[in-house]
C-alpha cells in the first residue's frame, strides 16, 4: 500500500494513542529519549486499541523528557 499522507497511520507514544496535534510531541523525541519503533497492522490496533479506521500504527517507545510542559500526557 502507498500513500501520500499519513491519515492511514496511527501513531502511539509509549501506548499513548496520539489524536490530534501530535507532531509537537513527535518532534520532541531526538536521539537521547528515541528507544524503539514497531510497525503494526490494522489487525494489531483493532486488538489492541480497539481503533478501527486506520490501517497501520507507528508504536513509538521512548523516554520521557522532564523539561517539557505536560510531559505526563503527551509520554
Amino acid at each position: 500500500m502507498i500513500t501520500k499522507s499519513d491519515t492511514a497511520f496511527q501513531y502511539i507514544i509509549n501506548d499513548k494513542v496520539k489524536i490530534k496535534s501530535y507532531e509537537g510531541d513527535l518532534a520532541t523525541i531526538d536521539d537521547a529519549l528515541f528507544l524503539s519503533l514497531d510497525i503494526l497492522t490494522a489487525d494489531d490496533l483493532k486488538k489492541k486499541y480497539n481503533i478501527n479506521d486506520r490501517s497501520i500504527g507507528i508504536l513509538i517507545s521512548a523516554r520521557r523528557p522532564q523539561d517539557v510542559f505536560n510531559w505526563e500526557s503527551k509520554f
